[in-house]
């Protein structure tokens, strides 16, 4: 009896970028306070720093991987 091979399925990564939820400071003139938004259209608050200095990796709301990688936060956190 001959063995059979499995046929090799090529199957594509998924797109990142679909499984994200991005965070952003609610108020960019209200530095402390701790507002963010997601973009599954909640917002959740900190009591202090962000999402990176909390430890959290996966959006509580949607499961998705976070990125609060905001752009402007540099900008807004250098104004005084």
């Amino acid at each position: 009896m001959a063995k059979q091979r499995a046929k090799a399925v090529n199957v594509e990564k998924p797109d990142t970028r679909l499984y994200t939820c991005r965070w952003f400071y609610a108020d960019h003139w209200d530095i402390e306070s701790n507002h963010w938004t997601t973009s599954c259209e909640n917002v959740h608050v900190f009591l202090e720093g962000g999402p990176e200095q909390n430890d959290y990796r996966f959006c509580p709301y949607c499961g998705n991987t976070i990125d609060s990688s905001d752009p402007h936060r540099d900008m807004w956190s250098s104004e005084e």
